[in-house]
């Protein structure tokens, strides 16, 4: 399998990730904005961290570069069905980055895919294995507010508009206390609440044709 494009020695720096959860919010972001990546010059955020090339201590240029070969990886082991995933990787490769990148894409390998249109739909097993156990009973939400506003950003000496959306969630605790919970999104964290929540729909409609 050819895989000349792919640069591993930026891959490597995946190894500075924070945590494993960290790597896995990584690999889905580069999906999200794969078609982009060409033109993804000028706003570097992931749903893990506003800065991320700041977290891994790498430049944003060399960032780019991470998630385009990130890109390249993930269509080589779809390419494959994601199977014998391991023999992608040059044998000088980080030794327990890949271990990490062979299960978190063996997971998928475990779900639906279209390789062609290189859609992934993750199983219920799938869900239920990666499930936070510690998320047993929740409060109700009574209501959901927000407002789009424009933040003035410095990007390469330039001030650049970047839409930001402000949430205002209401919830009803088991008490019956009533707590306000207020979040923001940029534009790229929209784009993957609006992924998340449609992964949470399917799922949905999962258990309901069990």
């Amino acid at each position: 399998m050819q895989t000349e494009d792919i640069d591993w020695q930026i891959l490597v720096q995946l190894e500075k990730c924070p945590s494993k959860k960290y790597l896995r919010k990584i690999i889905e972001f580069a999906f999200i904005i794969r078609n982009k990546l060409n033109s993804y010059n000028d706003n570097y955020q992931t749903p893990v961290s506003q800065q991320f090339y700041l977290d891994l201590n790498l430049s944003e240029e060399q960032c780019h570069k991470m998630l385009v070969s990130l890109v390249k990886l993930l269509e080589k082991a779809a390419q494959n069905n994601f199977k014998n995933i391991a023999n992608i990787f040059p044998l000088d490769f980080h030794e327990q980055l890949k271990n990490m990148l062979v299960e978190m894409f063996e997971s998928y390998g475990d779900s639906k895919t279209q390789i062609n249109k290189f859609k992934i739909k993750i199983k219920l097993k799938v869900w239920r294995k990666n499930m936070n156990s510690s998320i047993q009973q929740g409060d109700t939400l009574i209501d959901i507010d927000w407002r789009i506003d424009l933040q003035v950003a410095t990007h390469n000496n330039q001030k650049i508009n970047r839409p930001v959306m402000f949430v205002q969630l209401e919830t009803q605790g088991i008490k019956n206390e009533m707590k306000t919970v207020n979040f923001q999104l940029n534009s790229v964290e929209l784009n993957v609440f609006h992924n998340n929540l449609m992964k949470i729909k399917d799922q949905l409609q999962q258990i309901i044709n069990i």
